[in-house]
């Protein structure tokens, strides 16, 4: 193991360990107007997670899909490591929730009939958000490879409406008050949309949400329902 190697894991354990999630050096514009909203985990076993942050808060979720069918359900039915749940948000909207991590070529191929996206990596992590109110509304989201990618290169996905508005997904690499000059391990994500950070997620620990206030309730529900998504994610390993 090289020098490299023992610094990069020995301030990543240092990290991961702290009993506080250290805050993500995301964009400026993200300090305007934002809630900052410390994630929980009713409890850290596998099944029947419930995630909440603030007034924020899910279903249990499950490893299977909802009874009620949806284009994404049927599509992908044989996936092997799923999720779903219900997001519930403090403003009274609610959203389905479906996710798939790891893809394999089959579904790799169907993705691309379904999204129209170019991929190619079996590492990635896709979904779909269905509000309740209005499911002719839906929006599906795609992250491809989540734990690292280049240093140089922060843009891994998107999130897309079917009227064709987008929210770019950046990994964020640095922390407040570390050095960061090893970049080599993700700590969480950015959604950015018309040049501005409307949400961002800390996967490290328990986890940590930014949301920006501003913002429309139905899209607060979206990247709500994405940012609980993500932070179950670790467990489907």
């Amino acid at each position: 193991m090289n020098i490299l190697t023992i610094i990069f894991v020995f301030t990543s354990t240092l990290v991961i360990s702290s009993c506080k999630s250290p805050d993500l050096a995301v964009s400026g514009n993200a300090k305007e107007n934002r809630s900052d909203l410390k994630a929980t985990k009713k409890q850290h076993f596998r099944f029947n997670q419930v995630i909440r942050f603030g007034d924020y808060y899910s279903s249990k979720v499950k490893r299977s899909w909802p009874k009620h069918s949806s284009e994404f359900a049927l599509k992908f039915q044989k996936a092997e490591q799923k999720l779903s749940f219900t997001q519930y948000t403090p403003f009274g909207k609610t959203a389905a929730v479906m996710a798939i991590n790891h893809l394999s070529n089959r579904e790799i191929k169907i993705f691309k009939d379904l999204f129209s996206y170019s991929l190619l990596h079996q590492n990635t992590f896709i979904g779909t958000v269905i509000p309740t109110n209005d499911e002719s509304k839906n929006w599906n989201f795609v992250i491809h490879d989540p734990e690292s990618g280049s240093p140089n290169d922060l843009k891994c996905g998107m999130i897309k409406d079917n009227s064709d508005n987008i929210i770019m997904i950046n990994r964020v690499k640095k922390l407040k008050g570390q050095s960061n000059w090893v970049l080599l391990d993700n700590f969480g994500f950015e959604f950015i949309m018309n040049g501005w950070t409307v949400c961002a997620v800390s996967t490290i620990n328990n986890g940590r949400i930014w949301l920006k206030d501003d913002i429309e309730e139905d899209l607060k529900l979206v990247l709500a329902s994405i940012s609980t998504a993500l932070l179950v994610r670790q467990s489907l390993y």
